[in-house]
C-alpha cells in the first residue's frame, strides 16, 4: 500500500492525513498485520467459546463478509477517481488484507470441521458401545 502513485502521496499529505501511515511500508504492515492478527484471535475466541455448528456458522459469515469487502473495494476503485488515481500496487494491498481474512476465515473453518467430525466419530462409537 506504501507503493501509491504520486498524486496519492499529495491528496494523503494535503487531504487525507489520518492516512499518512500508508505511505510509510512498516507502517502500514504492521496495521494490516495487528488487524488481522486481531481477527485471527477474534474468530479462534468464537470457535473455542461456541459449538462446533455455530462456529463453523461464524467462519462462514465471516469469509462471506471478507468476499463482501474485496468486492466492495474493487467497486470503489473502479468508481471512485481519488481511489483510482493512488494506482495499482495501492489496491493489490487492500485486496491482500481482505485476501488474509479469508484465508483465516478457511483455515479456522477446516479446524472447526474436524473437531465436527471428531464429535460424530466419538457419538458413533459410543452408540456402538450400547
Amino acid at each position: 500500500m506504501s507503493r501509491m502513485s504520486w498524486i496519492g502521496r499529495v491528496g494523503v499529505n494535503l487531504i487525507h492525513q489520518e492516512y499518512k501511515f500508508l505511505k510509510v511500508w512498516y507502517e502500514a504492515g504492521a496495521v494490516v498485520f495487528i488487524a488481522l492478527l486481531f481477527l485471527f484471535f477474534l474468530q479462534y475466541f468464537f470457535r473455542r467459546r461456541s459449538l462446533p455448528i455455530v462456529g463453523f456458522s461464524i467462519q462462514v459469515i465471516a469469509l462471506l463478509l471478507a468476499g463482501l469487502g474485496f468486492w466492495l473495494s474493487m467497486v470503489d476503485f473502479k468508481s471512485d477517481i481519488s481511489h483510482r488515481l493512488l494506482k495499482q500496487n495501492f489496491h493489490v494491498g487492500v485486496y491482500l488484507f481482505w485476501f488474509g481474512w479469508a484465508c483465516i476465515s478457511v483455515y479456522i473453518m477446516a479446524k472447526v470441521k474436524r473437531k465436527m467430525q471428531a464429535s460424530i466419530d466419538a457419538s458413533k462409537t459410543a452408540e456402538a458401545a450400547l
